[in-house]
């Protein structure tokens, strides 16, 4: 007697029989239907016209030839028969695997209808009097213990119900948290950036104002170095005229005209060879100094380097010649002289750079015996 066959089988022998293209030996993909009405996969037809280079294809079960409409293999005449049952034999298939998995894993074809507590798993008749018969065993029916479950469950969801509900507040407050932070941080870079705008605007400021500083401080410099130029230049060119002069009338000239000539020309050796002002040797320089002070964004200041320095000093306090008791000013003349105004004794005393006298000149007092020094001016 020939054993009965399972659906799992008839459903194999199906899908080889209606679902499997004769090309690839797979299922139907896409089954287009040839003139001959044996039907491939789209792409089996596709591949084949490419590899043959042809617009005709040779059935590969009758050898019937069928032309490609101008749409090519796309344009066949799809199986939708064949589609629709592969379908179905896909659900009966999935049907079938669930009613498998779902049946007693000892005793084949039997659905567990009962569910032991004691042992936390189905049963079904065939193994309660062999696994679950001890008293201590509780034993009901699935579906009761299906209900009563479902029912243990709610409290659980009560509960997850709740920490959902608190989950998703704590998220909103998060997400405006996190909305906060993007704002706060958005203001405070762009506070960064102002403020780094305004500190490059006063660097700027700051260096304009110092290379302004440094060019004037240049140009009196210039002046007063161009000034002193001018002077040398002055005094030094009558000097190299009247040496070369008197060279050439010594060495050159007659007896009697070098005689007659020689008084004048001493005179004025003897002229310019007199004491005249010199070049003082210091030079202001503008230097710039940086700040030390890291700390604080600068630039740093301008400060004159060799500037004028206390060389000595001299104190003639008295009444007498060359005294003074009351200094309310002081300025310098030429040549090589400092000139006290004494207040007290209302005179302007003149002395040399070493301090020693030289002259003194009076000037006017009040009845207060105030000078008044602004009719004196040097």
């Amino acid at each position: 007697m020939a054993a009965k066959e399972t659906p799992n089988a008839t459903l194999q022998k199906m899908h080889r029989s209606y679902l499997e293209c004769s090309i690839c030996r797979g299922t139907f993909q896409e089954p287009k239907a040839l003139k001959c009405l044996h039907t491939f996969c789209r792409g089996c037809l596709q591949w084949y016209c490419d590899a043959k280079g042809t617009t005709t294809i040779t059935c590969p079960v009758c050898r019937q030839n069928t032309v490609l409409p101008q749409t090519g293999v796309n344009g066949l005449q799809a199986n939708f028969f064949l589609t629709s049952l592969a379908g179905d034999i896909k659900e009966l298939e999935t049907k079938l695997e669930y009613n498998s998995e779902r049946s007693c894993p000892k005793h084949k074809g039997m659905i567990p209808q009962f569910y032991c507590e004691t042992c936390q798993k189905l049963a079904c008749r065939k193994c309660l009097p062999k696994d679950h018969r001890k008293k201590d065993h509780q034993v009901i029916v699935a579906s009761l213990a299906s209900v009563k479950y479902k029912q243990a469950l709610q409290q659980y969801f009560v509960a997850f119900k709740e920490n959902i509900k608190m989950l998703e507040q704590d998220l909103i407050k998060v997400t405006e948290a996190k909305q906060e932070l993007d704002s706060h941080v958005t203001g405070s870079v762009r506070k960064v950036w102002s403020r780094a705008a305004e500190l490059i605007a006063e660097v700027k400021a700051k260096e304009k104002q110092l290379v302004a500083m440094i060019r004037r401080l240049e140009q009196v410099e210039r002046s007063r170095l161009e000034e002193q130029e001018d002077k040398i230049r002055e005094m030094l060119q009558p000097r190299v005229q009247l040496l070369a002069k008197a060279k050439d009338l010594a060495n050159n000239s007659e007896v009697t005209d070098f005689i007659f000539l020689y008084p004048v020309l001493r005179h004025d050796l003897e002229t310019l060879s007199l004491s005249f002002p010199r070049v003082t040797e210091q030079v202001i320089l503008p230097v710039f100094q940086e700040s030390q002070d890291r700390a604080v964004i600068s630039l740093g200041e301008v400060v004159m380097e060799g500037s004028w320095k206390l060389c000595r000093t001299f104190d003639n306090l008295g009444s007498g010649q060359g005294k003074f008791k009351a200094a309310r000013g002081i300025a310098a003349a030429e040549p090589d002289e400092i000139a006290v105004a004494d207040w007290f004794n209302g005179q302007v005393v003149i002395f040399d750079t070493q301090g020693q006298f030289k002259d003194s000149i009076a000037v006017l007092a009040s009845k207060s015996y105030k000078v008044d020094f602004n009719l004196f001016t040097l």
